[in-house]
C-alpha cells in the first residue's frame, strides 16, 4: 500500500504498466495527469480526448465532490474506498490517498480507479438468487403446512362414497365444470362435504399438478386478512419480521379454495374482486405489482342472496364467484349412502385405532338411517369413530350415538320416510305410532271428535271411523285433574321417554343393558315405557306390556343402577318442565316398583 506522505520523486512506478486507471488530480479534482488505461477509459466514455476535473468523469460525484472539498480529511493523510456508478453504469472501485508535490507546499491527490462491474454484478446476481431461494423456500414451507392441512381435511371427510341419485348428480356437474377455469361456488350445510367437491374438482382439472390452496375464511382475524391474501414485506406492519407471500401467489398455476367465503369482511371483498379479474395483486407494504394465473373455487354455508339483500355480500363479488354453482346435498337426502359411508368409516377407524372388531350389523344400520344427521357426514364419521372406540369387540353404537340420535331413533318415522328399502315397521310400533297422533289430535281438541275444529276433521277422517278407533284402542278421556293432564298429555310423555331412554341408552353404566337391543327392541321399550306412565298417570290407556319383573329379570339391574336412573329421571322432567311436585308424585309411584327391578342382595 503507498504511504499516505508519497512524494513525486519516490512515486518511481511505472503507472502505465498497471491494468487499472491511475490518475493524479490537484487537491481541487483537477486532472495533471493520467496512465495509458485512464486516458483511453476516459475518451472513449466521454468522446472527448481532454477532460478538465474528475468531477466530469464520474457522474453522480456528490461523494467525490464532498470528498475533493473536504481539506482536513486530505491533511490527515485518509484513504477513501467506496463503490460508484458511472454515467455508463459501470462499477469501480475508488481509492485516493495524498501526494507531496515538488513544491511541498501544496498536496495533489493520487486516484486508482478499478472497474469491478463483473464482480458487482456477480454479487448482485448471488444476491438476486439467494432472495430467489429465500421466497422459494418460503413458499415451499408454506405449502408443506397446507399441503399438511389439507391431508388432514380429507382425512376427515372421507372419499366421494356412495350411489345415490343426488351424489351422481352431484358427481355429474363436477366432471363437467373441472376441465374449464370457471369459478365454482359450492354451497351445502356444515360437514356434507364441500372441501371434498373442492378438491375433487381440482384434481380433475389441468392443474391438478399445481397446488390446491385452501384458505379458511371463517378462521382469519379481520386484521390479517390482507397479509393472508397477498402476502406482506418485512416491516408492514407490527409483528411483520420478514417477508411472507400469501395464499394467491402460492396458489399461482393452481386453484385457491376459499372455504366459508361468507365470513370474509365487507370491504376486503371489492380488493378480492379486483385481484381475481386483474390476475394481479400487491404485497401489503409493497407497491410491486404481481401477477398470478389462478382458478378460484368458493363454499359456503351461508344463503349469500340473502346476504347480498342485508348488504353482508357484495353482488358483484358474488356474481363473479358463482359462475358454476354446484349444491351439495345434505346425508339426510342421501340416505341411501349412509350404509356404504358407515362401513367406510368403520373400516377407516379400525385401521387408525387399531381396534380387533367386527363390521356393523342389521340393526345398527337401521338405527343409522333412522337418524336425520344435522352434522351430515362429518357428524356421521365422528359417530362411528366413537363407537369403535368404544367397543369391546363389538362395535357400541349404543354408547356413540347422541342424545338426539337416539331420542329420533325408533319412531318409525324416518323409516317410513325412505324409499327403496325393505326394512318394515313392526305392528306394534305402527300402532304406537298411531295411538299417539290420535291422542295429539284428540288433547289438541280437547277430545272433540266430530264438528268444525274436531280431531276428525285435524285428522281428515270420518268422524265415525274416529269414534271406532279410539273404541277399539282402548283410549278414554283422562280426568282434567289427572297428572297425566299435569304433566303435560302424551305430547310430553312422548317426549320424555324419548329423551330418558337416549340417556340410558348412552350412559357408561347402564348402556350395557341395551349392548345387544335391536332396533325392534327399542321400539317396543318406548311403547311400554309410554303405555307405563300413562297409565299410572291416569292416562287414556293402560299399560299392556309384560310385568315390571318378567322385564328385567336376568338384567343384573343393581342399587347403583337404579342412583343413576333416577338422576337421569329427574334431569329429564325438569328439561320438559314439570314442576317439581308433579316430579315428586311420580318419583313416589316408580319407587313402588323398584323391588321389582333392582335385584336383591342375598
Amino acid at each position: 500500500m503507498l504511504s499516505n506522505n508519497l512524494s513525486h520523486q519516490a512515486f518511481s512506478l511505472d503507472i502505465n504498466m498497471l491494468p487499472f486507471m491511475i490518475c493524479v488530480t490537484d487537491w481541487d479534482g483537477r486532472i495533471k495527469s493520467g496512465n495509458n488505461v485512464f486516458n483511453r477509459e476516459v475518451s472513449l466514455e466521454n468522446d472527448k480526448h481532454g477532460v478538465d476535473r474528475l468531477s466530469d468523469y464520474f457522474s453522480p460525484v456528490s461523494r467525490l465532490e464532498t470528498y475533493i472539498n473536504n481539506k482536513d480529511r486530505l491533511e490527515g493523510g485518509q484513504l477513501e474506498v467506496y463503490v460508484k456508478k458511472n454515467k455508463n453504469d459501470k462499477t469501480r472501485f475508488i481509492a485516493n490517498t495524498r501526494l507531496i508535490n515538488q513544491s511541498q507546499s501544496e498536496y495533489d491527490i493520487l486516484w486508482s480507479i478499478i472497474d469491478v462491474t463483473k464482480f458487482y454484478q456477480s454479487v448482485k446476481e448471488k444476491e438476486n438468487a439467494l432472495k430467489e431461494l429465500d421466497d422459494l423456500n418460503s413458499k415451499l414451507l408454506l405449502e408443506r403446512n397446507y399441503l399438511r392441512e389439507e391431508k388432514r381435511q380429507i382425512k376427515d371427510v372421507g372419499d366421494m362414497v356412495g350411489k345415490s341419485p343426488a351424489l351422481l348428480q352431484m358427481v355429474e356437474r363436477i366432471k363437467s365444470v373441472a376441465e374449464t377455469d370457471a369459478s365454482v361456488l359450492i354451497t351445502g350445510e356444515s360437514g356434507s362435504g364441500k372441501e371434498l367437491v373442492a378438491r375433487l374438482i381440482h384434481e380433475k382439472s389441468k392443474r391438478y399438478e399445481a397446488p390446491l390452496v385452501t384458505v379458511n375464511c371463517a378462521s382469519i382475524p379481520t386484521e390479517l386478512f390482507e397479509s393472508e391474501f397477498f402476502g406482506h414485506i418485512k416491516g408492514a406492519f407490527s409483528g411483520a419480521v420478514q417477508d411472507r407471500i400469501g395464499r394467491f401467489e402460492l396458489a399461482n398455476k393452481g386453484t385457491l379454495f376459499l372455504d366459508e367465503v361468507g365470513e370474509i369482511p365487507y370491504d376486503l371483498q371489492s380488493k378480492l374482486l379486483r385481484s381475481i379479474q386483474q390476475k394481479s395483486f400487491e404485497r401489503v407494504g409493497q407497491n410491486i405489482t404481481r401477477e398470478v394465473d389462478v382458478r378460484i373455487i368458493a363454499a359456503t354455508n351461508r344463503d349469500l342472496e340473502s346476504e347480498i339483500e342485508h348488504g353482508r355480500f357484495r353482488e358483484d363479488f358474488y356474481y363473479r364467484l358463482s359462475v358454476f354453482p354446484i349444491a351439495v346435498p345434505p346425508l339426510r337426502k342421501r340416505m341411501d349412502d349412509i350404509v356404504p359411508l358407515a362401513q367406510y368409516f368403520v373400516e377407516q377407524a379400525k385401521s387408525e385405532f387399531g381396534k380387533q372388531v367386527g363390521s356393523l350389523n342389521k340393526e345398527q344400520l337401521i338405527m343409522l338411517q333412522e337418524y336425520d344427521w344435522p352434522g351430515n357426514i362429518r357428524e356421521l364419521k365422528n359417530v362411528i369413530e366413537r363407537a369403535v372406540i368404544l367397543s369391546d369387540g363389538i362395535i357400541r353404537l349404543d354408547l356413540a350415538l347422541p342424545e338426539q340420535a337416539l331420542r329420533q331413533i325408533g319412531t318409525g318415522l324416518r323409516t317410513i320416510q325412505i324409499t327403496n328399502q325393505v326394512n318394515v315397521i313392526p305392528e306394534k310400533a305402527v300402532r304406537q305410532i298411531e295411538i299417539n297422533n290420535i291422542l295429539n289430535a284428540l288433547e289438541m281438541t280437547g277430545w272433540r271428535i266430530s264438528g268444525a275444529k274436531g280431531a276428525a276433521e285435524l285428522l281428515q277422517m270420518n268422524a265415525s271411523t274416529l269414534s271406532s278407533k279410539v273404541k277399539a284402542l282402548g283410549l278414554k278421556k283422562p280426568d282434567s285433574n289427572s297428572l297425566y293432564y299435569r304433566i303435560g298429555g302424551i305430547k310430553n310423555i312422548t317426549a320424555i321417554v324419548d329423551e330418558l331412554l337416549a340417556r340410558l341408552r348412552s350412559d357408561q353404566q347402564l348402556g350395557r343393558h341395551w349392548q345387544n337391543r335391536g332396533i325392534d327392541s327399542i321400539r317396543m321399550e318406548k311403547k311400554y315405557l309410554i303405555d307405563y306412565f300413562c297409565e299410572i298417570s291416569g292416562g287414556p290407556y293402560k299399560y299392556t306390556g309384560r310385568d315390571m319383573l318378567s322385564v328385567h329379570k336376568g338384567m343384573g339391574v343393581n342399587e347403583k343402577d337404579w342412583k343413576i336412573l333416577i338422576q337421569h329421571f329427574l334431569k329429564v322432567l325438569s328439561n320438559a318442565g314439570v314442576e317439581q311436585q308433579i316430579s315428586e308424585e311420580l318419583l313416589e309411584i316408580i319407587s313402588d316398583s323398584k323391588n321389582q327391578i333392582v335385584e336383591q342382595k342375598k
